[in-house]
């Protein structure tokens, strides 16, 4: 537990922060309806954090505003698919944000899509090297990039912070 460890103080702050916010939303009633709404918010209350709903909003800005750049800069679409892919979480949010390319919108899918498609071929080569690498009979076969395979595979699915 967290509790148990010797950094008590950002514990706590932490929790201050939590608590004032949550303090927010309880709302003094009698009536039943209220109650219940309140309820439901509560009860789900530990499945968000003030921190990660801060970031999930300037996150959103980041997808907004990668579609936007697709649009406006021509320049752009080479720097955004001179990377080997996203990790799957925020591949899926650029997807859900195309609309703000605008015009360009099926472009922007179309690039997107094929980048991260070729990226996880590319990752499946690898792990299915890596995999082969480990039967005795091809304990001579070069990694050629397949042994970091798992921790890139890691990251594709769970994201940077997973590593």
């Amino acid at each position: 537990m967290m509790h148990a460890r010797q950094n008590k103080l950002s514990l706590a702050l932490q929790h201050i922060t939590r608590l004032t916010t949550l303090k927010g939303q309880l709302e003094i009633t009698a009536d039943s309806k209220k109650a219940k709404t309140m309820g439901d918010f509560f009860i789900h209350s530990h499945d968000t954090c003030v921190i990660c709903d801060n970031v999930e909003v300037n996150m959103i800005r980041y997808y907004k505003t990668v579609a936007e750049m697709f649009f406006a800069e021509k320049k752009f679409k080479e720097i955004l698919l001179s990377v080997d892919g996203f990790c799957l979480e925020h591949f899926g949010s650029l997807l859900r944000y195309a609309d703000f390319a605008r015009s360009r919108k099926k472009d922007y899918i179309y690039s997107l899509t094929k980048l991260e498609k070729e990226s996880i071929e590319k990752l499946l080569v690898d792990l299915n090297r890596f995999a082969a690498k480990h039967d005795y009979r091809n304990a001579d076969m070069p990694w050629n990039g397949a042994d970091k395979a798992l921790a890139r595979s890691i990251i594709k699915l769970h994201g940077e912070q997973s590593k």
